[in-house]
This record gives structure tokens, C-alpha cells and sequence, in this order.
């Protein structure tokens, strides 16, 4: 296991990032950190799921002997919190799953219509493709790679034109993608325009 130096945090306490393959590794180091808190303390608990984060609650309760002050949030959530202001303000709607498919969906008809797919258009008319390309542009997007960055880094003509056409229909919507949405709200949180977490 490695831990970076603490960092100063905005709150003055100490943030530390631990690095683990090992899950209890990296568990045993949350627990310190909310011991470290006092069991009255206001923590944040960031979690893949809801049961997961309920048990890790649980056992910091148990450890402590009682505790009080644990906000659980699973990562979406805690975005969507975080984002949600400022979205609103600029007049952006949060995409859920469904809303990211009909874009994909579109970007492909739009592409497929200009003849920009080329040799993905044999399965371009499969139902799973919306789905899949939806699915593709979330993990490149998520990773900072646009469709301006696709394009200059070689990427096959027919990607770097669905991605265009999805960030074009994303912007027209407007709508925030899991990657905007994850962009937002860590800029809301540094620039101190983060919405409530209560």
C-alpha cells in the first residue's frame, strides 16, 4: 500500500490519498481517517454502492461506540449535489442513461445519413449500437478525450465524427453527460459554487 503526503484541504483538516490493490487496505486507512475525526465529526463516505457504504457506516459506528455525522453518497450522487446548481443556472438538465442512448442514437442516424461510417455501418443498424457507442464516448469523455483529441490522435474517421455529433447533439440539448457532470462538480467544488450535500 502507498499514501501520498497530506494535502491541506479547504477545511484545514489533512486530505490523504491511498493507493491499494488490497480493498481492506484501503478500507482499514478510511476507518483511521473517521477515528482520527471524533464520532461527532461531519464525514463524507464515497461509495460504489449504498450497502457497501451502509456497512462501512455501520462498523465505524461499532468501532467508535457510537457516531453521528456520516454523509453517504455514492459517487453520481455526490455530483449531481456538487453540479447541480451551477447546471441549473446555465440551463443544462443532468442526462440519465436513457437520454445518453437517444443521443448516441442520433449522432449514429446523423452520421449514417452524411456517410461518415464507412466501414461501422454494417453495424451501425444493430439495436445495441446506440447502447454501445453511448457506453464508448462515456469511458473517452470521462478520460478527457474529446472528438477534436480523437481526431489528432489517428483515431478511425467514423469515431471521431459519432463524437462530434454527440458532443455537437449533448451542447444543442443541453444536456450533461456523466463526464460533464463529473467535470462540473469538481469545478463548483473548487471555485466554492458547490449546491448544499444536506
Amino acid at each position: 500500500m502507498t499514501a501520498t503526503p497530506a494535502l491541506p484541504s479547504p477545511r484545514g483538516s489533512a486530505l490523504r490519498i491511498v493507493c491499494s490493490a488490497a480493498a481492506a487496505a484501503r478500507i482499514e486507512a478510511a476507518h483511521r481517517f473517521i477515528a482520527d475525526q471524533g464520532p461527532a465529526a461531519d464525514c463524507l463516505v464515497v461509495g460504489e454502492s449504498r450497502r457497501a457504504m451502509d456497512d462501512f457506516a455501520r462498523d465505524a459506528a461499532a468501532r467508535a461506540g457510537a457516531s453521528f455525522g456520516l454523509q453517504r453518497f455514492r459517487v453520481r450522487q455526490l455530483a449531481v449535489r456538487l453540479a447541480g446548481p451551477l447546471l441549473g443556472r446555465r440551463g443544462c438538465r443532468i442526462a440519465t442513461g436513457l437520454n445518453v442512448d437517444a443521443v448516441a442514437a442520433r449522432a449514429a442516424f446523423e452520421a449514417r445519413r452524411a456517410g461518415e461510417l464507412g466501414e461501422l455501418e454494417a453495424v451501425a443498424r444493430l439495436p445495441s449500437f446506440a447502447r454501445t457507442l453511448a457506453a464508448t464516448l462515456d469511458e473517452l469523455r470521462r478520460a478527457g478525450i474529446d472528438a477534436a483529441r480523437l481526431g489528432a490522435a489517428g483515431a478511425r474517421a467514423e469515431l471521431a465524427a459519432l463524437a462530434r455529433r454527440y458532443d455537437d447533439l449533448l451542447t444543442q440539448a443541453p444536456l450533461a453527460d456523466t463526464a460533464a457532470l463529473l467535470r462540473t462538480a469538481a469545478a463548483a467544488a473548487a471555485g466554492g459554487e458547490a449546491g448544499p450535500l444536506a
